[in-house]
């Protein structure tokens, strides 16, 4: 028997499960458990509505050709490196002929895989153990897509149901809880991504050019509370080698908040005393 599990705590505890048997989707299948009987070959599986995020493959019976991977999913900033790590196993009497890397657009109706070839930015790496790695350097936005390890059995042709690792390629944003703020007040703001890069993840904070020094500056969020005049100016993070574009934070007196009011007041009353006295001085001449 095997059994899906995971490692977050699910909201709907009447949650249904996919399971895929060599790659392909099992039908009347949806609980937590599989009975295999005589089954044998690749096993894995997903929450249903989440089968994108699928779980390592299973080899039942050493006769199997299977692949897995290090991580299923992996965030990384432009500009930087990646390795996808891989881990397969055939069976051994049988060698693979050939192992390639492919490329899957993400989110497509149509599953076009493109072969991968080696170059300046894009690198394979084997070791003896069965372990195959591809490099990826400095990262742009349109390498985010699907990457999958295939091996090719001797006169039989590529195996496709292979699982693949998404890749998602971002770059960083400073976001602020307000961007006027007035002295003594909380502001905070953040190194954004749009997706979550790993929590030994270094962040360096600058204003108005220069580092800010730890620990107020090497954290995704930095909190200033409370805020006082020195804190204004452009904020911009940093990390892994990869920097966002700057954000202005204002920072304004209160006095000089409530001196602003007081001349809008002034202002208006001014305007209607004018307006009164306009018309009485109409009235004077007429007389």
């Amino acid at each position: 028997m095997l059994t899906c599990d995971h490692s977050c705590q699910l909201t709907d505890p009447q949650a249904a499960y996919r399971w895929y048997h060599n790659g392909k989707l099992l039908n009347n299948s949806d609980s937590q458990t599989l009975t295999l009987g005589e089954w044998s070959g690749r096993f894995s599986c997903a929450l249903k509505e989440q089968e994108d995020v699928m779980s390592s493959e299973v080899c039942v019976d050493e006769s199997c050709w299977s692949v897995k991977y290090a991580n299923s999913r992996i965030c990384a900033l432009r500009g930087s490196s990646v390795n996808i790590s891989s881990e397969y196993s055939h069976p051994t009497n049988q060698q693979p002929q050939y192992k390639m890397w492919y490329r899957r657009k993400r989110n497509s109706e149509v599953h076009c895989t493109k072969h991968i070839t080696k170059g300046k930015r894009k690198l394979y790496h084997e070791n003896k153990n069965n372990l195959n790695t591809l490099t990826i350097k400095n990262l742009q936005k349109n390498d985010s897509d699907e990457y999958i390890f295939r091996l090719e059995k001797p006169s039989e042709g590529e195996l496709f149901n292979f699982p693949a690792v998404t890749l998602v390629v971002t770059g960083l944003k400073v976001k602020m809880s307000t961007a006027a703020v007035k002295e003594g007040e909380r502001v905070t703001l953040i190194c954004s991504t749009s997706c979550p890069l790993p929590e030994s993840t270094t962040y360096i904070w600058n204003l108005n050019g220069q580092p800010l020094t730890p620990p107020l500056g090497n954290n995704k969020v930095l909190v200033l509370d409370p805020v006082s005049s020195q804190h204004a100016g452009n904020y911009s993070c940093a990390a892994n080698g990869n920097k966002s574009s700057w954000r202005l934070l204002r920072v304004v007196h209160p006095h000089t908040i409530l001196k602003s009011a007081h001349i809008r007041a002034a202002v208006v009353g001014a305007c209607v005393a004018l307006l009164v006295i306009i018309p009485l001085m109409i009235y004077f001449w007429i007389r």
